[in-house]
């Protein structure tokens, strides 16, 4: 199966294990318009908050003193 991959595709290592894992639900995922609605895990919480507050510390915005504080 060829899956047409626009060439600005903004990959990133979720996308590749997702494409590499099943591609149809790659497909699904992140080609169909509009792609199917996600559904929310305690681990998807977790991994978006542990991101989030790495983000904000990699820009100046939160520092390293209060990331404990932010995460509990």
């Amino acid at each position: 199966m060829t899956i047409p991959i626009p060439e600005n595709f903004d990959w990133s290592f979720s996308k590749l294990s997702a494409f590499e894992t099943c591609p149809r639900s790659f497909q699904l995922q992140y080609l169909q318009d509009p792609p199917l609605p996600k559904q929310q895990n305690a681990w998807a919480e977790y991994g978006i908050l542990c991101h989030s507050l790495l983000e904000e510390y990699a820009k100046g915005e939160l520092p390293a003193d209060q990331l404990t504080a932010e995460y509990k």
